[in-house]
């Protein structure tokens, strides 16, 4: 049966298979470190390169979240600042892994789709699928794993081809619809021309899909990344990447 996606993973094998928990001497699942990483000959992934940068987006996102929680939680009679702050934090956490996992939730849905299995979330499906269907993309694979002999790895979510025969890649995003634009940041082609490069189709047309969590009605916006953006996208990441092999002192071998 097909893996359906997961966004946990931050390892893959020389094979370019997930490798995202392993069992201990007592037969315990663990999630991957790098120590297990560096004796296993595992890649990181895209994603957790570039968790040696800021991403603003997320940051103030988090941001965001522990100020809702501030302001809707009640102090208890007696409870030190210390006390009320460490439960506004935990608060803004429950609330962020809500977000976290619908959004894996809809991510599964649509490579179910894309297999052929039943999925929830119809409804999300059905403005991604339109949206393609009007942009005239057709899907070649779904949640493609891959690792790159540069020393990293990655799941892509979405590859197709135009009506042009021209290669594109896709990278879906999950988020909050609050009437205005949807806001496109940098580390999104960072990681969009790395997974292209890894999966051998540089040169792609590059697209991140915004699909909502918040609206009783979906619905779907999108970005198509130029050129030159792709180039700057690209450069970012592999300097990123010489940062975090030099930092971690650790580059698997392909």
């Amino acid at each position: 049966m097909t893996e359906i996606a997961k966004e946990s993973g931050h390892w893959y094998d020389s094979d370019g298979n997930p490798a995202y928990t392993y069992e201990n001497a007592k037969g315990e699942t663990k999630n991957t470190t790098l120590r297990q990483a560096r004796v296993k000959n595992l890649f990181p992934s895209v994603t957790t390169i570039m968790k040696v940068i800021a991403a603003p987006g997320l940051e103030r996102w988090k941001q965001n979240q522990i100020l809702q929680a501030a302001a809707t939680l009640p102090n208890i009679e007696g409870e030190s600042t210390d006390d009320w702050c460490k439960r506004v934090i935990v608060d803004a956490g429950e609330h962020g892994k809500d977000a976290r996992e619908k959004g894996t939730a809809i991510h599964g849905a649509i490579e179910r789709h894309y297999v052929g299995q039943e999925h929830e979330f119809k409804d999300e499906v059905l403005a991604v699928t339109r949206l393609l269907s009007k942009l005239g993309i057709v899907n070649i694979s779904t949640e493609k794993s891959f690792v790159s002999p540069l020393g990293y790895g990655g799941k892509v979510d979405f590859e197709g081809i135009d009506n042009n025969g021209n290669s594109v890649v896709i990278d879906f995003k999950t988020t909050d619809f609050k009437g205005k634009g949807k806001k496109q940041w940098p580390e999104m082609i960072m990681q969009l021309s790395a997974y292209a490069r890894g999966v051998g189709t540089q040169g792609a047309r590059l697209i991140n899909i915004f699909i909502s969590r918040n609206l009783d009605k979906p619905e779907v916006d999108f970005y198509e990344w130029s050129e030159q953006e792709c180039v700057d996208g690209l450069r970012k990441f592999d300097l990123a990447l010489e940062f975090w092999q030099l930092d971690k002192k650790y580059k698997p071998s392909a």
